[in-house]
């Protein structure tokens, strides 16, 4: 079986949608350039046509459009039409474009040569360059221009290679699009080249994927540019008499295990840092598909095949024969585990079960990374019924403007600033000025509870703790806020809503609705307003949903607390607190309770935010006894419960 005709089977069984790469490709042969592929960095959704191409162009004063111009992944959709269609057109105009960008994009000092994009280049050009020449497409004197060029850019991104990329996407984008290369095209790469970004490879994964499989840089979206960058690395080897290294094989399937945490129920990606919302199922399916592993029903529910990884020989051998519709039924599962706790990146993601009305809740309390991180120290995101509640609103652009210095900052995540200065104090579009610092994380998980506290210290040495308990028995989402600072002071909770919901002051609560989810948010903070937010779903496009402030002053100790429940008549009050052996109030740092009553249950929450190194160690909430940094008590009509979280 060739490309060509494994690229048609795949049509004919819906694995890939040929109708957006034949559009786009019919674009490309009039010059016509638009960036809409899930995976493109930096989309940009309005076409823009060039008769004499200019390589270093850009429409809307971006930058990135110059970059993503000069990358030609582009190449890859005229590629696969011709596999699609037979059509030699499309070949030709990979060529045309190829030769186009050798006679302009000489100077290495243009924006044409950024090593990141020179690295995806040489990938995409290694990709399109055994078909241009079986089809003899190109003449003698094209394919020694293009291999002169190839081996020109490897020793180009050789030599400007520098320390910082082993911990950057950069890294490995740009030695993948090396040792691709070299392996596809056997001539053009030195052998001490190719050993030496083989090498680089290795160091970059062990630095960059955690062991869990999350990418360090706290997003999803490089996280998904990474594995599927490694994924072409990882086939690339068909070709040559060396095997795969192990642990880019192993980092694949790490990477894949870890990926559904990342997809929401309602199978977008999940916007964290500078992140798009984008499907993925493809990726997910064709690296099971590949690696032979289980796939979560949930990330069948649109079945696709990621274009890019089926160009590759190694899979045409894979898939030959192959009843990849009915394999992908065998590979099926129902459920994995519902919980992921990782300590090293301080991401906690959580769900109810694994289907598409599921609810989820991801916590965040982990390293700022790099400049693709937000000031989300202390965020959380929650679905509900497949319907997302509380949101990261995006990025938007990587230009130096109000927007983007918006999206990034703290009030645009659902976290707290005390006194106005916020945990995490941006300075341009990709750096800071402050950070703070997380602390150890405390978590607990049963079948009925899921438990994240995360504790961080701020610039001006004022403690904060959050603390998240999810009761999945009836969907009830409890949020407090602890913070510990001398003398007065002023807090804010901030919380992004999905642009679909609706919001509606009640005698009781803040009522959040959308089409098929209706929450009721009670707190304790003294002032509520909803104001307009930035919302961004895409790179380049950007609308407005709404947030909600709730602000508090307080002086030395401060105990904030916000229930989300589906529950009309669940309500949430202070419980009353004494200490053993004491007739004293019991201030809010030694020992604080919660009373939650639904339509069938009530609960107890007891809080111990500090030691308690004076007086007895026993507290009562509401009159029952409790020892420890967190306390429930489950009451139901003929039984209680009573545990120790943390």
């Amino acid at each position: 079986m060739t490309q060509g005709v494994l690229m048609k089977d795949l049509v004919a069984k819906g694995l890939i949608d040929p109708e957006p790469l034949i559009k786009n490709a019919n674009k490309l042969l009039n010059n016509e350039f638009i960036f809409t592929h899930p995976y493109d960095m930096e989309p940009y959704h309005e076409s823009v046509q060039m008769t004499d191409i200019d390589w270093l162009y850009t429409p809307n004063n971006d930058p990135e459009w110059i970059y993503m111009l000069n990358r030609h992944e582009y190449l890859l959709d005229l590629l696969t039409v011709f596999y699609i269609t037979d059509n030699p057109v499309y070949l030709v105009k990979i060529k045309v474009l190829i030769l186009d960008w050798l006679a302009k994009c000489q100077a290495t000092d243009s924006a044409a040569w950024r090593t990141i994009d020179t690295g995806i280049r040489m990938l995409y050009w290694a990709i399109c360059f055994d078909t241009l020449v079986k089809e003899d497409i190109l003449s003698q004197t094209d394919s020694q221009k293009i291999k002169a060029s190839l081996t020109a850019q490897g020793k180009f991104l050789d030599d400007h290679y520098i320390d910082k990329y082993d911990l950057s996407n950069w890294g490995i984008l740009i030695s993948s699009g090396i040792v691709v290369t070299a392996n596809l095209i056997s001539d053009v790469i030195s052998l001490e080249s190719c050993h030496l970004n083989q090498e680089r490879l290795k160091r970059q994964v062990s630095l960059q994927v955690q062991a869990s499989g999350l990418h360090w840089e706290q997003s999803p979206l490089y996280f998904m540019e990474v594995w599927r960058q490694l994924t072409a690395v990882y086939l690339s080897y068909d070709e040559t008499l060396v095997s795969c290294p192990e642990i880019i094989e192993t980092t694949i399937a790490k990477m894949l295990e870890v990926a559904p945490f990342l997809v929401k129920p309602n199978g977008y990606l999940l916007q964290q840092g500078d992140t798009d919302s984008i499907k993925i199922n493809d990726m997910i399916q064709t690296v099971s598909l590949l690696l032979e592993q289980p796939i979560l029903a949930v990330n069948l529910e649109t079945k696709a095949l990621d274009s890019l990884l089926v160009s590759f020989s190694k899979s045409v051998k894979k898939f030959t024969d192959q009843d990849l519709l009915k394999q992908l039924s065998e590979l099926s599962k129902k459920t994995k585990e519902t919980f992921l706790i990782d300590q090293q990146t301080g991401n906690y993601f959580y769900r109810d079960d694994w289907s598409k009305e599921g609810s989820y809740l991801h916590v965040f309390n982990g390293p700022l990374s790099s400049g693709h991180g937000h000031a989300s120290l202390g965020h959380f995101d929650y679905s509900v019924k497949g319907q997302d509640i509380f949101i990261d609103p995006g990025r938007y652009t990587y230009c130096e403007v109000p927007a983007r210095m918006s999206l990034k900052a703290a009030d645009s995540h659902n976290v707290l600033v005390v006194d106005q200065q916020p945990m995490t104090v941006i300075r341009d579009a990709w750096g800071y000025h402050a950070s703070s610092t997380p602390l150890a994380p405390l978590t607990y998980v049963d079948e009925e509870v899921r438990v994240t506290q995360l504790t961080y210290v701020d610039q001006q040495g004022i403690k904060i703790q959050r603390s998240f308990i999810w009761l999945l028995a009836e969907d009830l989402l409890i949020v407090t806020d602890y913070c510990l600072g001398t003398g007065a002071h002023a807090v804010a909770q901030t919380l992004i809503l999905d642009p679909a919901i609706k919001v509606c002051q009640t005698a009781t609560s803040l009522e959040l609705r959308a089409e098929e989810v209706c929450l009721y948010l009670q707190s304790n903070y003294q002032q509520q307003t909803l104001t307009d937010s930035l919302f961004s779903a895409t790179y380049n496009q950007i609308s407005q949903t709404k947030k909600i402030l709730s602000q508090s002053q307080f002086t030395d100790s401060f105990f904030g607390y916000s229930l989300v429940s589906s529950d009309p008549q669940a309500r949430i009050q202070l419980a009353v607190i004494r200490q053993s052996g004491s007739s004293e109030a019991v201030p809010v740092h030694r020992c604080s309770g919660l009373e939650i009553t639904t339509a069938r249950s009530s609960y107890l929450l007891g809080f111990q935010p500090e030691d308690t190194y004076q007086g007895h160690k026993l507290y009562f909430i509401n009159e029952e006894p409790v020892y420890g940094k967190l306390v429930l008590l489950t009451k139901e009509p003929t039984s209680k419960k009573y545990q120790r979280l943390l």
